[in-house]
């Protein structure tokens, strides 16, 4: 049982672009495949759109935390070309938005006034951060009851012979404050 991440990503990606946003910046990390779902989702959107997949920037971080995202965009805005044109910022994980927040934030970017901001994961602490992160939100609950209805079929209905399946569930944009139309 899984979130439809790919579908998720390309959601997001799309919601940013139909608010005018062009040049959007995906901030990942090597990892598990659900990641890379999420990259493939992000440059669908720009091939739906028929929009050059060049204006869409994937950058990797070191890793999944606060202090990567942090980290990889100062790093960013170190760099000579700084963000370069880029209006929005979509994060793989909401940990690498709260970096993303906190990087902005010691470099005077507002967001959303700025530059737009959303995560992946829809954990609570999306709500506890300045200004409210916008995010896809996980379906955790339902993810653990069809994972249980699952096991209890494969148990006691179909048996262990039963070939096993896979349920991709739907994910839900959650609209809070950072990000904006331009």
């Amino acid at each position: 049982v899984t979130p439809g991440n790919r579908y998720a990503a390309r959601l997001a990606t799309e919601w940013l672009l139909s608010r005018g946003h062009r040049q959007i910046l995906h901030l990942t990390w090597r990892g598990r495949g659900t990641i890379t779902r999420r990259v493939d989702g992000f440059l669908d959107a720009y091939r739906e759109r028929q929009l050059p997949v060049e204006l869409g920037r994937v950058h990797i971080a070191s890793g999944y935390q606060p202090a990567d995202g942090e980290a990889a965009i100062k790093t960013l805005l170190a760099d000579k070309a700084g963000l370069d044109g880029i209006s929005a910022i979509f994060c793989a994980s909401d940990n690498l938005a709260v970096g993303t927040l906190a990087a902005l934030h010691a470099h005077g970017i507002k967001v959303p006034e700025d530059i737009s901001v959303v995560g992946f994961d829809g954990v609570a602490l999306g709500d506890l951060t300045r200004p409210p992160l916008t995010t896809v939100r996980v379906p955790l609950h339902e993810m653990a009851v069809l994972a249980l209805q699952a096991l209890e079929n494969m148990l006691s209905v179909f048996g262990p012979d039963h070939p096993p399946c896979r349920i991709e569930l739907g994910c839900k944009l959650i609209d809070r404050v950072s990000a904006g139309v331009i």
